[in-house]
């Protein structure tokens, strides 16, 4: 059993409303706020329960009114409330939908393979998006990602780096003809001051 959070200095802490559950159920150490942290997918209500701090992952909650008032009928004091914070939620939902994820987030493109085909793959698979890093390497190698990738993730999200190489313009093209001929649809431009044909 640890230590009740009773040592912050939650009256001068204006509250913003009331909540109303049962007490029993109340986190009021560290460890279980710890806990209670961990679970992303529920909301938590921090409420005054005596001068100690507790959170709460139910019970019902009036915003504003006067939670000052008799706890009996305006239940305790509520301090903040942390939302629901599903890692899909977050980003932008046009993104999500354009590029077929269940998060928006992104991964790889680090040059010579880095950003391998199997960070892809795994991004992929859990519901994001990730670039192989082809700056670096040869169109041959560069086919042979293209070639496990799709194969191995098929419609789900996957892409490839396109690098701007001024002092390789020919390897720089052949790659965006690779990208081309082999339908490659997402294409990660890096390195780029200005437009240049391969881009294009």
């Amino acid at each position: 059993m640890g230590t009740p959070m009773s040592n912050l200095k939650i009256k001068s802490i204006t509250p913003i409303g009331s909540w109303s559950g049962p007490t029993d159920l109340l986190l009021t150490t560290p460890e279980e706020f710890a806990q209670g942290l961990r679970r992303i997918g529920t909301p938590l209500y921090a409420v005054d329960h005596g001068e100690a701090l507790g959170l709460a992952s139910g019970g019902s909650v009036e915003m504003g009114g006067d939670p000052q008032g008799d706890p009996r009928l305006h239940g305790l004091p509520l301090l903040a409330v942390s939302p629901t914070c599903r890692p899909q939620n977050f980003g932008s939902a046009s993104f999500a939908r354009d590029h077929g994820v269940r998060f928006c987030y992104l991964a790889g493109a680090m040059a010579n393979g880095i950003g391998s085909a199997e960070l892809v793959e795994a991004m992929g698979r859990a519901g994001m998006l990730a670039f192989f890093g082809a700056a670096g390497l040869g169109p041959d190698t560069v086919e042979d990602a293209i070639d496990r990738i799709s194969t191995r993730l098929g419609d789900l999200p996957w892409g490839f780096n396109l690098i701007h190489s001024p002092y390789e313009p020919l390897l720089e093209e052949a790659i965006a003809d690779l990208y081309s001929r082999r339908g490659v649809t997402r294409v990660s431009a890096s390195a780029y001051m200005d437009l240049t044909l391969p881009l294009v």
